[in-house]
C-alpha cells in the first residue's frame, strides 16, 4: 500500500468500501490453493496405500502357495477386520457427536 493511500485511509472517518469482486477473487484463490494441496495429499496417500497393498499381495501370494489353509483363514480375518473398520468409520462420520 502506498504511503499516500495509507494516510488517506488513516485520515478517513470511516473504513474504505470493500470491492466485492476483489474479496471474491481472493477467497476463490485461497480456496483453490487449499483444494489443490488436499488433492495432492490424497493422491500421494492413495499411491502409498496402493504400493503397500500390492507389496502385501505379492508376499501373501508367495506364502499362500505353501500354506493354503492358513492363507484362507488370514484372508477371511483381514476381510472381517476391513469390514469392521469401514463400518466403524462410517458410523463415526454419521454420528451427531462428530458434527
Amino acid at each position: 500500500m502506498s504511503e499516500e493511500r495509507l494516510m488517506r485511509a488513516l485520515g478517513a472517518g470511516a473504513a474504505p468500501k470493500l470491492d466485492p469482486r476483489f474479496v471474491l477473487t481472493v477467497m476463490e484463490r485461497a480456496e483453490r490453493k487449499r483444494y489443490e494441496a488436499e488433492r495432492a495429499a490424497g493422491v500421494l496417500r492413495a499411491a502409498g496405500l496402493a504400493a503397500a497393498g500390492a507389496t502385501l499381495l505379492i508376499m501373501l501370494g508367495s506364502w499362500a502357495g505353501t500354506h493354503a489353509e492358513v492363507a484362507q483363514t488370514v484372508v477371511l480375518s483381514l476381510g472381517v477386520l476391513l469390514g469392521l473398520t469401514a463400518t466403524a468409520r462410517t458410523l463415526a462420520r454419521l454420528s451427531p457427536a462428530s458434527r
